[in-house]
């Protein structure tokens, strides 16, 4: 027990060490700083599941597959459920027939105005299981919500499904996050907007960001922060979440209001 008490103190120590080392430059607002250890992240990952009691029927995409915005994914057998439309459908017209017919009457004083707004509350009721109907045979298809490809299938054709089954995770890879950590002191040399470039390990390529966001809250046993950015779009074809790398952040340049604009430019002048 000793022993490990004493792993546990050296580690504890460690840590902080470590995190100070990410930065191998001076921590000023002017300054370049390079920081290792920086990891991509989508900013869409998702578990799409059934909303329907159903059997797979087809499946549009694998493990691996791409796919665009829209594209479709898993069909389910919707012959029940297109039935059922169908049903609410004549129901519907049913009740308008009947609804014109009591209104008919009602003007010639055979029925009274509590049958006509019973017969109107009926084409109300029969509107809305149409309407409910219709949601049901949609989720009969299972759409990408964005772009992105297939990181794992749970389910097979044929395979029955109830709802809420998971059916199958995607990943965005059109819009892509950097996470990565610095020392919580040098929090105050980071700012929103402030650009880096990032060295990519397992392609070779550096690819341009921005500083998004920084983590509200500091890891207090670490002794750092997270800071997260967003690399910029149409330039990262091979790049893949889970990829690491170097971060380089530039120096920040806050942008000139207007008046300071019109002062330099007339000090210049």
């Amino acid at each position: 027990m000793r022993t490990l008490y004493i792993l546990v103190v050296l580690l504890g120590l460690a840590m902080p060490a470590l995190a100070e080392e990410a930065v191998r430059a001076p921590l000023s607002k002017t300054e370049v700083l390079d920081i290792v250890g920086a990891q991509i992240v989508a900013q869409d990952r998702v578990v799409l599941s059934s909303q329907l009691g159903a059997i797979v029927s087809a499946l549009h995409a694998r493990e691996g597959d791409s796919f665009a915005a829209g594209a479709p994914l898993i069909s389910l057998d919707c012959r029940s459920y297109k039935a059922h439309l169908a049903q609410t459908v004549a129901a519907e017209r049913l009740a308008q027939a009947i609804l014109q017919n009591t209104r008919s009457l009602a003007r010639m004083e055979s029925a009274s105005v509590q049958e006509v707004d019973k017969a109107r509350a009926e084409v109300d009721i029969c509107t809305q299981n149409k309407v409910l109907a219709q949601l049901d045979v949609e989720r009969c298809g299972v759409k990408a919500p964005f772009a992105g490809a297939v990181v794992a299938l749970s389910v097979g054709q044929g395979e029955y499904v109830s709802a809420g089954k998971p059916l199958l995770e995607i990943v965005g890879t059109e819009h892509l996050d950097v996470h990565f950590l610095l020392p919580s002191t040098a929090a105050q040399t980071v700012q929103p907007g402030q650009g880096f470039t990032m060295d990519v390990h397992e392609t070779g390529t550096t690819v341009q960001g921005t500083v998004r966001q920084i983590a509200p809250v500091a890891d207090p046993l670490n002794r750092t922060i997270k800071i997260l950015g967003q690399l910029d779009d149409n330039q990262h074809q091979d790049i893949r979440p889970g990829m690491s790398g170097t971060i380089t952040l530039l120096p920040f340049i806050p942008a000139q209001e207007p008046e300071s604009q019109e002062k330099s430019q007339n000090s210049t002048e």
